[in-house]
Formats: C-alpha cells, structure tokens, sequence
C-alpha cells in the first residue's frame, strides 16, 4: 500500500510542513524524535498533523459541556467559548470551594463531564490521540524502527501491517481505544470464524491474524492506554490449522528439474536438498560461514539469527554441492552467492511507495517451471524432500528438526539430535544416495 503522506518535506531543512486556514505549520524530524529522513519520519509527521487539526478545528468550535454547563447554571457563567470546558470546570470548582451553592441540574453535569474536563485542565493527555487508527500508527512506527536498524525482517513487518489493516479496517480506524474489550476480542475472533466458513480465509491465515491483533492489543496493555483484558491469553480464543500434507519431489521430478537447470541453478537446488536452506539462506550465506578446505558449512538459519537458543548446525556439503560453491562463490566480501549484477539473491526494503521484495531464486525457479512439463512444485519442497526422507530412516529419523535448524518440539529430540555433527554429517552422507544426487548432477 503507497505511503500517505499528510504534510509536505522540506529535504533541505529536515522538516515537514502544511498551511491551514492560510497559516503555515512546521515540525521537524528530531522534533518528531524521529531520523531526518523523509521515508522514516512521516509516519510520526502524520500522527502530529492530526492531533493538531484536531485542536486547530476544536478552538474553533463552541464547547458543547460549556454551553449546557451555562444553561444549567441558569447563564451565570459570563465565559463562553474562549475560556473552554477546562476552565469553566475549573470556575465551578472554585464556587464550590467558596462554598456556593449548586444547582441539582448543574452537579449532575459536574459528575458526568469533570473527571475527563479535569484531567484537561491540568495538562493529562492533552496531545494524547485516542483513536485506533493513532495506535496502529506509533506501532507500525515502532516496527518499521526494527526494521531500519536490522532487527526484523521486513517480510514480518509486512505481515503484521496488513493483519493489523484488517482489524482496524473492522473496527472503524477512528474507534476510541478503549473499544478493545474482552468483549470485542471475542467478536473478532468469531468474525474469523465466519470468513474461515466462508472459504475467505484459511485457519492458518486466521491464526495468524489473531496473533497479531492480540500483540497489538498487549502493547496497550502495557503502555496503559487501556485497562486489563481478561481473555487476551485465553486458550478458547484460538484456532488450529490442520497440517497441511507435506509435498515433496520424486526422483523423476527432480531429473527434470536439474537436466533443465544452469550450473549456478543447480547450486541452489543442491544447497536446499543438502543443507535445508531456503532462498533467504542462500541469498544470507557468508564467506565465513563455509570452510573452504573441509569443505563444510556452519550457520544458523537466517530467520532464527537473532534467537539466542538458534541451533548452530554443522553441514558436511556433498562434493557435488561443494564442487558448484567453490565454482561460483565469493571468498571475501558480504555474501558468497549474489546476482551477475552484484546485488543480493534475495533483497528487501522499505520506501515512500511501500514494501518491497525481490528474489532471483524465485525468478529462475518460475521461469524453470513454466518450460517443464510437470506439475508445479515449490523450491521449498527440496528441503521438505530432504527432511522427509531422514524422517522416514530408522536410524537417521531424529535428525530431521536438527537438519532444518529447528530447535525440535520434544525435550528428546532437541538434546538427543541437537550438536551431534558427526552423527548429521552419516545421515547428510546417506541422504546423498537415497536422493541419487550423483545421478542427479552427473
């Protein structure tokens, strides 16, 4: 979705402005304590125009507490829409102090408007937008932060962009916050429900959906913009997509997919089958990772780099794959494999028109598939063949979560498999001719 853009940046001075009602209005990004860039500023620049629209158009408005405040009080209260509801609660307070005395009519409307009118006048929450939409906003900001300074994926970001863009689009963006109910967490997610039955959406998507509406709701929780809800790690709010069946190449799939396929391409599919890399793995693998005499690759998963507990996996290459990665890898510099135009396999990134991807794995991969004649297969099922087929050996079974760098789902299976290198490098070993990769590759 394009950047929305409330104000107008000024590049030479760092800051963003906008004219109402004939008068001009300026912030600047360190103002907007944000980096004095278009791109990572604007998010903030918007938030800060609405809030002070806002107060522009109420200055301009009569003050619907005062005025029914002056009716009540029978029109003894000269100030009028210059002194606002601040101060006229303010007045009140003061005859009662005085010890005057107050109509019926009149406390009720004390007891109704004060507590909030008070709250005003003495300074609370004065710039504080209340709005949906205004929370949405500084999360997004937060995240996109993450994002600028290398700690998050921007595919994540995407991700929880637009399942936060689906809340907020049903509840209204201009709903009060205070509408985040346990009650309305409930209705959301029987609207999930509904659009699962209605083929809209798949339990995975939903499930994902609610995760991500739930840490939005957590964050304002902890920041204390609204109280407690009850159900938000409720087990019942919940649901469990089926697993889905596992695909994976036959060998006569595979034959084609490599009597077809460049060197360089190959390198790729040999990489996935021999070390259960992804795209983003490839695309991340650096020199140092690989030992070029032993032939050996030793990395986290990119996806798990940040998590302290990753698994760190040992990867014994097949002289086949090894063969292709001294062939076409970078010894020195950032990444071992990139584009002929020296750019990264895999890249993302952020701009004024919105999130980007591009994947010249992905590409070489589609336009392989629309020549072969064969059904079409997704390069993650090189892994998933890998996988399956330790899984399916009696001996080598419990390496498969530590062969994808998982951390494995049981106690046993993450200290049992978990660090025994040697013990991967015979399952590695055995895959090779299970798969038939000489055969493969010859």
């Amino acid at each position: 979705m394009p950047a929305k853009y409330l104000m107008n940046w000024i590049p030479a001075e760092k800051r963003w402005q906008a004219k109402y009602h004939g008068k001009l209005y300026r912030i600047s990004a360190a103002k907007l304590g944000c980096p004095p860039t278009k791109d990572q500023s604007y998010m903030a620049a918007n938030l800060w125009w609405e809030d002070k629209r806002r107060e522009l158009d109420a200055a301009d408005r009569p003050d619907p507490t005062l005025a029914a405040l002056q009716a009540a009080d029978g029109g003894r209260l000269t100030e009028q829409r210059e002194t606002g509801e601040a101060a006229a609660a303010v007045l009140f307070v003061k005859r009662l102090m005085d010890g005057a005395d107050v109509e019926p009519e009149v406390a009720a409307l004390l007891a109704k408007h004060l507590p909030p009118v008070m709250r005003r006048a003495t300074g609370e929450a004065t710039s504080e937008d209340r709005t949906l939409r205004h929370h949405v906003g500084m999360w997004l900001m937060n995240l996109r932060a993450s994002v600028n300074v290398g700690n998050m994926d921007p595919t994540r970001y995407a991700s929880y962009r637009r399942h936060i863009e689906i809340f907020a689009d049903w509840i209204g963006e201009g709903a009060d916050v205070s509408a985040l109910t346990a009650a309305k967490l409930e209705q959301w997610w029987a609207v999930l429900g509904q659009r699962i039955t209605e083929k809209r959406y798949s339990p995975a998507y939903a499930k994902t959906n609610l995760m991500t509406v739930k840490q939005f709701i957590g964050r304002l929780v902890e920041l204390e913009v609204i109280p407690p809800v009850s159900n938000l790690r409720s087990k019942r709010l919940a649901f469990h997509a089926s697993p889905k069946k596992i695909e994976t190449f036959t060998y006569d799939e595979m034959r084609q997919v490599f009597r077809q396929s460049s060197d360089v391409a190959k390198l790729y599919w040999l990489l996935m089958l021999n070390c259960g890399m992804t795209q983003n793995d490839i695309s991340e693998l650096e020199p140092g990772e690989v030992d070029w005499k032993a032939g050996t690759i030793t990395r986290k998963r990119s996806k798990r780099k940040e998590q302290e507990n990753a698994q760190t996996v040992r990867y014994v290459l097949w002289p086949e794959t090894f063969a292709l990665l001294k062939k076409f890898g970078n010894r020195k510099g950032e990444r071992v494999l990139l584009t002929e135009d020296g750019t990264a396999l895999v890249r993302y990134w952020l701009d004024d028109t919105g999130d980007h991807r591009s994947d010249a794995i992905n590409g070489v991969w589609t336009r392989l598939m629309e020549r072969l004649p064969m059904e079409r297969k997704a390069m993650k099922d090189f892994r998933k063949t890998s996988a399956t087929a330790l899984e399916k050996h009696d001996r080598f079974s419990r390496f498969k979560d530590y062969f994808l760098a998982h951390a494995g789902k049981t106690l046993a299976e993450r200290h049992y498999a978990g660090g025994d290198d040697d013990g991967l490098a015979a399952a590695v070993s055995w895959l090779r001719e299970a798969l038939k990769i000489p055969q493969l590759v010859g």
